[in-house]
């Protein structure tokens, strides 16, 4: 990974927020697809997205960090070497995700290794069952009041504890599917 920082480091989390929805929605339309970007901060997605070809709709949820030594472990630990989002109240949320076509897109602004896109950050596009899957299998939840709180979503490699970068990298693939 590089240490190029696409974005100021001093941006506050909404605008950080803000440039990765937008960045995975020009990558939306670059694949071809038909979205549009939920400017009321909707409960639940961020990004309302159309296949080009079966028309089925679906929806995205935009969770969005930057370069920062915190954020990237290179060092190998207990996960292996990753990247980690904090996705606070997701299995809590769970059963509104069920039976729906969702997707995450997990950004991770710094210098991409896509040699089709070499400007982008990193997107991890997963979906929805497979995160909340790896959330309750990874026994890093913090519990609150009998709330899970703090939930930390880790995409990297070297352990098969965390979800594999190499299975989501750039994978808008998967929303043809749909």
């Amino acid at each position: 990974m590089g240490t190029t920082t696409i974005i100021p480091e001093n941006i506050n989390t909404n605008k950080s927020g803000l440039a990765g929805e937008f960045a995975v929605l020009s990558r939306l339309y670059k694949e071809g697809f038909d979205a549009s970007i939920s400017l009321n901060n909707t409960k639940g997605f961020d990004i309302f997205v159309q296949n080009p070809n079966s028309k089925t709709p679906f929806l995205i949820e935009v969770k969005t960090t930057l370069q920062r030594d915190k954020y990237v472990k290179s060092k190998k630990d207990f996960w292996g070497n990753y990247q980690y989002w904090k996705v606070d109240n997701v299995l809590d949320r769970k059963e509104d995700y069920k039976g729906r076509k969702i997707f995450f897109c997990f950004v991770f602004f710094g210098s991409s290794e896509d040699k089709k896109y070499p400007d982008y950050p990193y997107i991890y596009v997963v979906p929805a069952d497979k995160v909340i899957e790896y959330l309750l299998s990874s026994k890093d939840v913090v519990i609150e009041n009998n709330k899970a709180k703090g939930e930390v979503m880790r995409i990297g490699n070297g352990s098969d504890k965390i979800l594999s970068k190499q299975d989501y990298f750039n994978r808008f693939d998967l929303l043809k599917g749909e």
